[in-house]
């Protein structure tokens, strides 16, 4: 009699694993249940028990082939997407290896025009100043400064700034997953400002792709000077060359990205298409996520110690920091406030010209208690908001926002005004003094 492996019984649990994905209601509590995930018990557990059955039963030694195929196969295309890997890297490495931008942080800005800007820039390579772009700030773009910790705990003992000032602390590098030690020294302050001096554009964009068929995240930066209207304006005037002018704009990328392998143990799971739709089941392997391509430096570090090279910034070490003058960041600080102050008080106008104007969904934030600016404009803002109220989308949103400004004024000066405010709430239950 053929002695048959216990090993087979697993293949119908397989099958009738794919069936119930099928099935509405089943599949979602085995999905909550990590139902995508039982495959790889299921089938490796079955096929080296194969091969403990092989010893302990005595059987046909060519049911040996089976697990061979399946981790040796398996292995052949895990190594393949090391190669790949190791590929990417290097063509990463020479892409990156000779690029340098002209960038000189005492006489220019580096604005961060798409993604996160890399505070590290500031904590660790000097940089004096880092502007991001946040539309729901004034003016688009804040500058981040490392200060030390006394101009942090005044910020904090304080109000929230209704100008979006912050401060946060930050911890050192590290490429382990626990952060490195905490930085008591200093601090993070991000201000509403704009650059005064030519600045350089670091634009970043991710793009998907798959590279000997393993799924590929690259990321690149690109580092750009726009130029000034006045620069515009002179080129124009003395009829500048346009291929010197093109040249002189040119556009310095830095390569970057991420790859999703297969790790070197088989994981073979039940995946599923939109996380809505859980008719499409289908077996692959699980992959390694976000194995970095730059390797210039540590595994979570690359990035900013290859942008700051190029940008020709040194690292300093932790004892070495230094922080800007505290006097000069309370400037900043008030200016960046007055600055606000004006910026809303002309976007305040230029909705009362037209309720259909963009000006953002927080408008008003160093505006609300201000009497000062709110009463000469009253009669207008009753006006333009009962237009809005008859608008919808962006005219009934900055409508709810004007109402907001006028509901700050004492009773007095709403008063001449007080019948058509409160005929507000018949049309819309949200406008109520």
């Amino acid at each position: 009699m053929r002695r048959i492996p216990v090993f087979l019984a697993f293949i119908p649990l397989i099958l009738i694993l794919y069936v119930l994905a099928w099935l509405p209601g089943i599949n979602t509590l085995l999905f909550k249940a990590l139902m995508p995930y039982w495959p790889i018990v299921i089938v490796n557990l079955g096929l080296l028990g194969l091969v403990a059955e092989l010893f302990l039963r005595r059987l046909p030694k060519f049911w040996l082939l089976l697990p061979l195929l399946w981790f040796g196969g398996y292995g052949v295309l895990a190594w393949q997407d090391s190669q790949a890997v190791d590929d990417l890297r290097s063509e990463i490495k020479v892409a990156n290896s000779s690029v340098t931008v002209p960038f000189q942080s005492a006489q220019q800005s580096l604005v961060f025009a798409s993604g996160k800007p890399d505070e590290s820039l500031v904590q660790n390579y000097g940089l004096p100043v880092l502007y991001g772009t946040d539309p729901n700030k004034s003016g688009g773009l804040i500058a981040t400064r490392m200060m030390t910790a006394d101009i942090c705990d005044e910020l904090r003992n304080k109000p929230p700034s209704p100008a979006g000032i912050l401060t946060k602390g930050f911890h050192e590098e590290s490429d382990g997953f626990a952060k490195g030690p905490f930085e008591k020294r200093f601090c993070m302050v991000s201000v509403p400002e704009a650059p005064t001096t030519k600045h350089l554009l670091v634009t970043t964009a991710e793009k998907d792709e798959t590279y000997r068929g393993m799924p590929v995240t690259y990321v690149n930066s690109t580092f750009s000077t726009p130029q000034t209207t006045a620069e515009k304006q002179q080129a124009e005037q003395t009829a500048i060359d346009v291929t010197a002018a093109a040249r002189a704009n040119a556009k310095i990328k830095l390569s970057d990205g991420f790859a999703s392998p297969l790790g070197w143990f088989p994981m073979p799971v039940l995946k599923f298409g939109p996380m809505t739709d859980w008719a499409t089941p289908s077996f692959g392997f699980r992959r390694s996520r976000y194995v970095q391509l730059n390797t210039e430096a540590g595994q979570f570090t690359s990035g900013t110690a290859t942008m700051a090279r190029m940008l020709g910034l040194k690292r300093v070490s932790a004892e070495n920091r230094k922080a800007g003058a505290s006097q000069d960041m309370r400037a900043v600080i008030a200016a960046s406030e007055l600055a606000t102050v004006v910026d809303e008080t002309a976007r305040l106008d230029r909705v009362l010209g037209d309720i259909q104007a963009n000006i953002g969904d927080t408008p008003f934030n160093t505006l609300r208690g201000r009497i000062d600016i709110i009463q000469p404009r009253i009669a207008k803002m009753v006006a333009a908001t009962e237009v809005g109220l008859a608008e919808q989308g962006r005219g009934l949103r900055n409508a709810k926002q004007l109402f907001q400004l006028l509901k700050q004024l004492p009773s007095p000066q709403i008063e001449p005004f007080r019948v058509r405010i409160e005929t507000f709430q018949l049309q819309d239950a949200s406008f109520k003094l």
